[in-house]
């Protein structure tokens, strides 16, 4: 993130390493598993690393940097290590990261709505990531339907619980809505 900023590329780097992480946390990739499965020979996980980023086209930085992670034998890491990559770019942009969790879809009035909200919340840009439960927890959403919103900030982990979104039914477990 240091040498992205001395470049003026951390946009650019935290798009790559955005991209990377997606396809590494995806169920359905066995990007991850092969990285990681002791049955490969280290060579054998590095050309399957190096077609990857020959497809994905990657920063020179960002590569590398997914080389050193794996040839150090902690490609089990790469998620973690990716999150906490994304969440320094984000700090140093000034930026936090919201993921939304709801029972059904939000609208793209409704998601720019809980965007402003948090966004003069926490004094800084804020950046969705949706996530739709079909199944609704009771326990994580009360009894209708609501959201459960949790943001990055710094290195803590902070989570507004149960709140509530103006334009969904008010769950009877929120105390106040936005």
């Amino acid at each position: 993130v240091e040498l992205a900023a001395e470049e003026g590329s951390i946009e650019h780097t935290s798009s790559d390493v955005l991209r990377v992480y997606a396809l590494l946390t995806d169920r359905e990739s066995p990007l991850l598993p092969a990285l990681a499965h002791p049955g490969f020979s280290p060579e054998e996980r590095m050309a399957v690393l190096n077609d990857v980023l020959a497809i994905l086209n990657l920063r020179v930085t960002v590569a590398n940097f997914l080389r050193v992670v794996l040839e150090k034998g902690r490609a089990g890491m790469l998620p973690l290590v990716l999150d906490a990559t994304l969440r320094l770019a984000d700090a140093q942009s000034g930026r936090v990261r919201a993921k939304v969790t709801t029972a059904m879809p939000l609208s793209d009035g409704l998601k720019e709505s809980v965007r402003q909200a948090l966004s003069a919340s926490v004094g800084k840009e804020v950046i969705i990531t949706e996530r739709v439960e079909a199944r609704v927890d009771v326990e994580r959403f009360g009894r209708k339907h609501g959201a459960s919103v949790m943001w990055r900030r710094g290195t803590r982990d902070a989570r507004l619980v149960r709140a509530c979104v103006p334009a969904l039914p008010a769950s009877p477990r929120c105390a106040r809505p936005w």
